[in-house]
């Protein structure tokens, strides 16, 4: 007893949807990877651009030893 049509075109029907089904777990690890990728440049270019104005900003003095430090009104009374 032979396959008859209909099962040979079932078989080539869940063929051709397993391949759609890996085609698209493929394409969802493709944008999660591109999506990393895209945010770890960003952050880069946000660091890279932060480098200026980092350099751009005088340093604080230090206090001399013993000094009062203006706090603001936090300290104790």
């Amino acid at each position: 007893m032979g396959t008859t049509r209909e099962d040979r075109d079932q078989r080539v029907l869940r063929v051709i949807l397993a391949a759609l089904l890996l085609t698209g777990a493929t394409n969802a690890v493709v944008a999660v990877t591109d999506a990393v990728t895209w945010a770890w440049w960003a952050a880069g270019l946000c660091l890279l651009g932060a480098l200026p104005v980092a350099a751009a900003v005088p340093e604080a003095e230090e206090p001399e030893l013993g000094a009062r430090v203006p706090t603001g009104g936090a300290g104790r009374r």
